[in-house]
């Protein structure tokens, strides 16, 4: 009675390249500490790229908090712009009111986004290889939550392994 077709552990989908391995996690003091710190690891994570022999832009995704607490959408996206020096076409906002990424391939050279925020929008469904750092400014309660908010940093671009380690890797912040 059950919809399980096939069970995997996430060593096996390494060993088959599928899937970057380990999580890099860092704990800030504080919110700007963290954002900080994930626009700090997509830079890095750029300039290893670029001796990639395939495309990877990495992409950092950010969640949120919900209206009416410190870090919302639009508190973290004007922190980006202002104090991070993000230009505003790099930000995407993703969440059930704003849908910024509809009708747009994230995987294209041409796109410009580097920065996805959300609140809860991309828990599940999203899939984005370049998605490489997760930060969240959100207390998440449940560890299924974070299961599946780490996951879309997971997925490996081209499902193959990567010359440089770094870019084997998932990084949260």
């Amino acid at each position: 009675n059950s919809n399980t077709l096939h069970n995997v552990t996430a060593q096996e989908l390494k060993q088959e390249e599928m899937i970057k391995l380990p999580i890099m996690l860092s704990e800030h003091d504080t919110w700007e500490g963290a954002v900080t710190g994930a626009v700090n690891s997509r830079a890095a994570l750029e300039e290893s790229a670029k001796s990639d022999a395939d495309y990877i832009r990495p992409i950092v995704l950010f969640q949120a908090q919900d209206k009416g607490q410190e870090v919302t959408v639009e508190v973290l996206k004007k922190h980006l712009i202002e104090n991070e020096q993000i230009p505003e076409e790099r930000i995407a906002v993703a969440t059930g009111d704003q849908r910024e990424l509809d009708g747009i391939n994230i995987l294209d050279k041409a796109c410009p986004v580097e920065y996805v925020i959300t609140k809860e929008a991309l828990k599940e469904g999203w899939d984005c290889p370049f998605a490489y750092v997760f930060c969240s400014v959100a207390r998440i309660q449940s560890a299924g939550a974070v299961e599946q908010l780490l996951g879309r940093v997971l997925r490996m671009p081209y499902a193959k392994r990567r010359k440089n380690d770094d870019l084997n890797r998932a990084y949260a912040h």
